[in-house]
């Protein structure tokens, strides 16, 4: 089965004059929603988020938050290989409301924007319906695992800029090797 970017299916679903999720594939969270199409970025959680939030009234939201400087960092340097443009600069070729309160994108123009946003979000989405959460805060697993009932472990940190946050990359070793080491005492001890 094709896997489909969110950005481009909720495209697709607005086009048809349909619920933004309607031509998307079936899954029970939607995360990472914005992509490219067609060398334009798209950014459905905040151009489309009166049309989420009225056309699925039983969907939870969840508002992200770090650092201003940490996020700054990384969306200025992400992705941290391709030969695409960082996020940062994504964002000034985008059709997004975002273009317009990012001035010359300095880290205060972006915090600017980040705290409207904020305030937005929590203007539209009902305070039953959004869950707010640190991404840096290492409880937020257990956090998340309380509010949701699934497993904390399913709540981790992906696509890491390893560029920025090289002790992630060692972290990412030293797991697999446990594992591996794991797998192989168990191989001896069945043999």
């Amino acid at each position: 089965m094709r896997i489909t970017k969110c950005a481009q299916c909720i495209n697709r679903s607005i086009q048809a004059g349909v619920l933004p999720l309607e031509l998307c594939p079936r899954a029970d969270v939607y995360s990472q929603i914005d992509g490219g199409i067609n060398g334009i970025y798209h950014f459905p959680q905040i151009d489309l988020l009166e049309n989420l939030v009225s056309g699925y009234p039983n969907a939870t939201f969840l508002l992200t938050f770090r650092s201003m400087e940490g996020w700054y960092q990384s969306i200025s340097n992400w992705p941290a290989h391709h030969n695409i443009a960082f996020l940062k600069d994504r964002l000034f070729v985008t059709n997004s409301i975002a273009r317009k309160h990012l001035g010359v994108g300095s880290l205060q123009n972006f915090t600017d924007f980040f705290c409207k946003h904020v305030r937005r979000v929590r203007r539209i989405v009902p305070a039953d319906r959004l869950v707010e959460i640190d991404i840096e805060d290492e409880t937020t697993g257990m956090r998340m695992a309380e509010i949701f009932d699934i497993d904390k472990k399913l709540w981790g940190r992906k696509n890491v800029n390893y560029k920025l946050h090289p002790e992630s990359k060692k972290k990412k070793k030293k797991k697999k090797r446990t594992k591996t080491t794991k797998r192989r005492k168990k191989k001896t001890q069945e043999n």
